[in-house]
């Protein structure tokens, strides 16, 4: 084949010619091959040849043949598919249109880069059509070969990218909600833990979520057969929470995500009765009512699986944006299921639980301290953590965190947050524990726990916070009740027991609680609950609705119990006992329970007689009658309530049923899923016999907790507390249906003359049979008494913890190997060989009803008119024995009158050791009661006198502490007062010199 040069100039004919190839006109064979033959042959050209490459399209019907396909390239395909500026637009839409359109419009919009005489020549005239000089032509061409060496290239270019797609396109499962669940086979989905739940229709065992065809679908596989419902014609629910933004603080709250959409289906006997979207759009995350019906959903259900779907345009989903999705099953009994996770159509989920609970209350300092250990699992591919942030109470401690096991980072506390950086990979499971260093931290709590899933940032997935048994503790023991979500600062030993397992919810179940006046304007409670503290409820809903079918519907079914009237031997009988159920009293059944709403009987149980109808005889029937179709509250919060009758009068404030006193004040604290939701304080207002109102007060409530336990303090001095106030506790579930109340009406005595900081003090508590007890703190003194009986309380007592009871004061304190106490009888006017105090404890701190051999302890201080008896007792068989043991030699009493305020004064110098019982001594609690005896008026006092005191029944004594450390707090101070003296005598001698 010639070179152009070797050929010469075109002629006009020729250039006809090849407007009419590449405009696709008609021509013949000949032509085309004599087209051809101008075509250069580019395999073997000349150093001195210029290169002309051409392409063209048949316009036969079904596209080039694979000679021609051979002989132009695949270029020709879809090279001019709209050209090199339409063609990526429509050449990618629609392949097959490429052909089509590339034919008309390819030269028309495309190959602009070679100048202007082929893609305007033909529209514009500037080209072939108005003609061109021959040596023009010859030099374009011989300047522009390299741009018909690209050419080819390009048009390979968007050949190869549309046909890929529709290959890729092709490869992808096609999705319908249609019941065949083969589209999910190769789809990775999440396993559940089975038998989490007894209902094995609810009980989830397998779920996914996948995205194609611009939509979202979801899959979910039981253990039994899904949406069977009962033979009573109740339904089982499934839901789908949808958090579309990953955020938590939006959307409907649910297990620590923030459900934006829900899908709610109904279904009974393997069938889809309804199945609809809900949209939340509220502020308020935790009110169920707030979700909007949108549209319906399709889903089917076959065996045990189900799956649905809807549009992303739906829901404002955008093409390969990350969805969290959380499943739930219910029974009409209220049982229910989670699905262990949350699912995720793009990535994997890291899921963490956080734990703490081998913690004690109170530890000892330590620059190790184990506080919280976290458990990750990578789920369905590998997610890369980057960050983990912890937050700790605003009332505990700020420390250095240190994190080790699977990977090692560190992280101090900025405000109540600190944000460990990770930055690490988690394949399969991993697990970390984090420290903290609590050398300095002697009397201050320490806790943090991973707040929601947002404080756990991730890449390649998304992040699930189970929820974790969580405890914050004290290093050391405290001085003084803060709250803090620590508990070791209360004495657990004096608090009040309630009646366990009186209400069906152990959530609410109250078991302990107690009270704590802190001067000048702190009042404290604690309580704690059989199971979870404000466990809530995620998914406040009880299906009980019922569906009847048109297989049911038979006719009329007046007693329900499953047998239409027209064959039913006792149409108005239920139990079929010969008695119209209206004539039954509300206990259509006779089992002894009064029917709702009457009553509390949800349930109607009858065995259907022997005359009934083939079919029915002998069946068991067992029909729900409680609250009809669906029931719903507006929130999932548990509450919980604490009564205070500030002047201790029943017949003011407010008062109704079990809230026997007459409360003045209410705090109010409400949460869900082991998190506070709300605080409130509030005032009586309506001194009515009504309800009354109640007026929010603007105070602030503080509360925290943990697992089971909570704590709570307000403000008091603007309550006006008086000398004496009550208070009471009340627990309420979610559903209302529960509720707990603290025993009867708890009185409490203010005490006014506490020394500022110096100490706490255990107010009045009622323990199980032991009646009203009150605990002394043993407080530490660098200047012990001297044993006399002289009472200078001016002086060598000003150290010593007091308390008033009745007829008698008492002081207490203690040096670290002395206790010294101090009792004054009110009153008494004269002295007599008769009179006697005694003081006695209970080492063991049982609080037991009888004696116990060598655990309890009495010494007595016999005789005011002359030299004072000490005399030390023991418990032989249970009963009082001056013989039992040898106190230690250095133990002394002494008494005397004060004859100007007629009061007789005793005091005591008794060994710490025996009346603590053996070492450690610190931060230990002993039964403690005193005694005092007056001849002359043949009375006895008591402390505390708030019971009925028995001498031989330890549980009607009070509490004595003795607290932490202090047997090297008193040398400390020792040492301190020493050197302070010394400096002072040195400053006087240079004085003087």
């Amino acid at each position: 084949m010639k070179s152009p040069k070797e050929r010469g100039p075109k002629k006009p004919e020729e250039e006809q010619d090849l407007i009419r190839y590449f405009t696709g006109a008609e021509i013949s064979d000949e032509e085309e091959e004599g087209l051809l033959d101008h075509v250069p042959d580019t395999k073997k050209p000349k150093e001195t040849e210029q290169i002309t490459v051409f392409s063209r399209i048949s316009k036969k019907k079904e596209g080039i043949t694979p000679r021609e396909f051979k002989r132009v390239g695949r270029g020709a395909v879809n090279g001019l598919t709209n050209g090199l500026t339409n063609g990526l637009t429509n050449g990618l839409a629609m392949a097959r249109r490429g052909l089509t359109n590339g034919r008309t419009n390819g030269l028309t919009n495309g190959l602009k880069d070679i100048r202007i005489g082929i893609t305007n020549g033909i529209t514009n005239g500037n080209g072939f059509t108005n003609g061109i000089d021959r040596k023009r032509g010859y030099l374009d061409k011989k300047s522009s070969n390299w741009k018909f060496i690209i050419i080819p290239v390009i048009i390979l270019l968007l050949i190869l990218v549309p046909y890929l797609q529709i290959k890729l396109s092709e490869s992808e499962p096609s999705m319908e909600v249609d019941g065949d669940f083969s589209d999910w086979k190769d789809i990775v989905g999440y396993e559940d833990e089975v038998w989490d739940t007894p209902i094995e229709n609810i009980d989830i065992t397998e779920y996914g979520v996948k995205e194609a065809e611009g939509n979202i679908f979801f899959n979910l596989k039981v253990k039994g057969k899904i949406l069977e419902g009962d033979l009573e014609g109740h339904v089982e629910t499934i839901h789908i929470f949808i958090d579309l933004d990953g955020d938590s603080s939006t959307g409907y709250f649910v297990r620590g995500t923030g459900a934006d959409y829900m899908v709610q289906i109904y279904g009974r006997e393997g069938n889809v009765l309804t199945s609809l979207l809900y949209e939340f759009d509220s502020p308020d995350q935790h009110n169920w009512f707030d979700f909007q019906k949108r549209e319906e959903v399709a889903s089917v259900v076959s065996g045990d699986e189900l799956e649905a779907g809807i549009p992303r345009s739906t829901i404002g989903m955008m093409k390969s944006q990350p969805v969290e999705v959380y499943f739930h099953t219910q029974d009409f009994q209220g049982y229910e299921d989670f699905s262990d996770t949350i699912a995720t159509n793009i990535g994997g989920v890291l899921s963490i639980s956080q734990s703490s609970t081998k913690l004690d209350d109170i530890v000892f300092p330590n620059p190790n301290q184990h506080i919280l250990e976290l458990n990750l699992h990578s789920l369905n591919q590998k997610v890369r953590l980057k960050t983990i942030t912890v937050t700790k109470p605003s009332n505990a401690a700020a420390v250095q965190l240190q994190m080790q096991g699977h990977f090692s980072a560190s992280a101090h506390f900025v405000g109540n947050s600190a944000t460990f950086q990770i930055d690490k990979e988690v394949a399969d499971y991993a697990s970390v524990v984090i420290y903290a260093n609590t050398q300095s931290l002697r009397g201050k709590s320490v806790g943090f726990r991973i707040a929601n899933k947002d404080d756990v940032v991730v890449e390649s997935g998304v992040a699930f916070l189970s929820t974790g048994k969580i405890k914050y503790v004290y290093v050391n023991s405290p001085n003084e009740i803060i709250i803090d979500g620590a508990f070791g600062d209360w004495d657990k030993t004096s608090v009040l027991q309630d009646s366990i397992n009186d209400v069906d919810n152990v959530n609410v179940d109250i078991w302990n609680y107690n009270a704590s006046y802190t001067e000048p304007d702190k009042l404290f409670f604690y309580f704690n609950v059989n199971g979870e503290m404000l466990a809530g409820k995620s998914v406040p809903s009880i299906n009980n609705q019922k569906y009847v079918g048109p297989q049911a519907r038979g006719g009329v079914d007046s007693d329900r119990d499953t047998v239409v009237d027209s064959i039913d031997p006792h149409p108005n009988d239920f139990d079929n006992d010969f008695v119209d159920d209206k004539y039954e009293d509300q206990d259509v059944d006779s089992d002894g329970i009064r029917d709702y709403p009457d009553g509390d009987d949800m349930w109607l149980t009858t065995t259907l007689p022997s005359n009934f109808p083939e079919g029915f005889r002998g069946k068991e029937v067992r029909v729900y009658i409680g609250p009809s179709q669906q029931i719903s509250k507006a929130s999932g919060l548990d509450t919980v309530h604490v009564f205070v009758d500030s002047d201790n009068n029943s017949a003011t404030g407010y008062s109704e049923g079990k809230i026997s006193l007459g409360a003045e004040y209410l705090i109010v604290v409400k949460g869900k899923e082991g998190s506070i939701v709300e605080r409130e304080f509030k005032k009586y207002t309506a001194l009515t016999e009504d309800s009354g109102a109640w007026t929010d007060l603007i105070l602030g409530v503080e509360a925290e907790i943990d697992f089971s336990q909570m704590e709570i303090g307000v403000d008091s001095d603007a309550m006006g507390l008086h000398s004496n106030f009550s208070y009471l506790i009340r627990t309420t579930d979610w559903s209302n249906k529960n509720k707990d109340y603290s025993n009867d009406r708890n009185t409490r005595t203010r005490f006014l003359d506490l020394k500022d900081g110096k100490m706490r003090i255990t107010l009045p508590a009622k323990r199980g049979t032991r009646g009203t007890t009150t605990a002394l703190t043993s407080l530490p003194t660098s200047s012990p008494p001297t044993i006399d009986g002289a009472l200078t309380t001016g002086s060598e007592w000003d150290d010593a913890d007091s308390y008033t009871s009745g007829n008698i004061d008492v002081w207490v304190m203690q040096d670290g190997t002395w206790l010294y106490i101090m009792v004054k009888r009110n009153d008494d006017g004269t002295e007599a060989s008769g009179d006697y105090c005694e003081v006695m404890f209970e080492t063991d701190h049982l609080h037991d009803t009888v004696l116990d051999d060598g655990q309890d302890f009495k010494w007595q201080s016999l005789d005011t008119t002359g030299p004072d008896t000490l005399t030390d007792y023991g418990v032989s068989s249970g009963a009082w024995n001056d013989g039992v043991f040898t106190g230690n030699a250095g133990q002394d009493s002494a008494s005397s009158l004060d004859s100007g305020d007629s009061d007789i004064t005793y005091e005591f110098k008794i060994y710490l050791e025996e009346a603590f019982g053996s070492s450690p001594l610190y931060d230990k609690t002993v039964g403690f009661a005193v005694y005092v005896y007056d001849e002359d008026a043949d009375t006895g006092d008591w402390w505390p006198d708030s019971s009925t005191p028995s001498d031989t029944d330890p549980s009607t004594w009070g509490d004595l502490t003795l607290p932490e450390f202090q047997d090297i707090l008193i040398p400390t101070i020792s040492i301190i007062a020493i050197f302070f003296v010394y400096s002072k005598k040195s400053r006087k001698k240079k004085n003087r010199k």
